[in-house]
């Protein structure tokens, strides 16, 4: 049984958060529809809004998007965000990338977080790890500020999994402060598999602790963190990213309260 008792007096003085999100342009792969009827491969090799790095020697065949195949299919992957996918050859130098229209900002910090899984069909063949990167453009280039690798082994075809990479703060001397949000997604294998991918988040954090979506920061979402309290399993009040609802998280909902009273 947990033992821990919200800060009550602070409830009595003052009268599940989600992080601000930055919108990412077609970020589950939904544009451009692909209509069945009009279209017996399910899929075209392009990704709007995403510009895409394609090397292999398939005739550009390596970077696109497909349409889930029907619940009644042995490859129909089950948690998939709406009704269609990206796919990423696995041959190293495939990629796509994207800068956001929103900053890297001073204080702040970001997480990136993709569903991915492997191809049915052809999975990536033996280490063919795939890289999830922050981006930032300096003057003629993109410039990679942090990665994660995303290793095929245990992944499966009909089930998406969660990959997240953190961006600590950023401070005001840092080249990216004040930049562009850049994304990218590589591939670092051979030839021959695909990745799948989907959902593809990022979120700014501390976030703005108004829980209720209401516009404004009061009660209600002092009554949410107090339900979470000490939570560490991705409570919805979490403000400042870091897994729990702690003290720190009280302190900023305060700070908004009192902005707002």
């Amino acid at each position: 049984m947990k033992k821990s008792v919200f800060p009550v007096v602070v409830l009595m003085l003052l009268s599940c958060v989600y992080a601000d999100s930055i919108p990412v342009a077609n970020h589950s792969f939904e544009i451009i529809e692909i209509v069945p009827a009009d279209n017996p491969y399910g899929a075209i090799p392009l990704i709007t809004y995403w510009t895409e790095v394609d090397i292999d020697t398939q005739g550009s065949q390596s970077t696109g998007i497909f349409r889930n195949t029907s619940v009644d299919n042995d490859d129909h992957i089950v948690n998939a965000d709406g009704s269609q996918l990206a796919f990423l050859g696995s041959m190293q130098g495939n990629s796509i990338s994207q800068f956001t229209t929103s900053k890297y900002r001073v204080g702040k910090s970001y997480q990136l977080t993709i569903s991915v899984c492997v191809s049915a069909s052809a999975p990536p063949v033996g280490d063919n790890p795939l890289s999830v990167e922050f981006l930032y453009w300096d003057v003629f280039n993109p410039v990679t500020i942090v990665s994660v690798q995303v290793p095929a082994d245990g992944l499966t075809s009909t089930l998406l999994e969660d990959f997240t990479l953190t961006l600590p703060a950023v401070q005001f001397e840092y080249a990216w402060a004040g930049k562009s949000i850049g994304i990218a997604i590589r591939a670092s294998g051979t030839e021959g598999g695909f990745w799948d991918l989907d959902n593809i988040r990022v979120m700014e954090y501390p976030r703005t602790p108004n829980f209720t979506n209401d516009s404004v920061v009061n009660l209600a979402d002092f009554s949410i963190m107090a339900a979470e309290w000490q939570d560490c399993g991705g409570a919805s009040a979490d403000v400042t990213g870091d897994g729990c609802v702690t003290m720190q998280d009280l302190e900023i909902l305060a700070e908004y309260w009192l902005d707002d009273v």
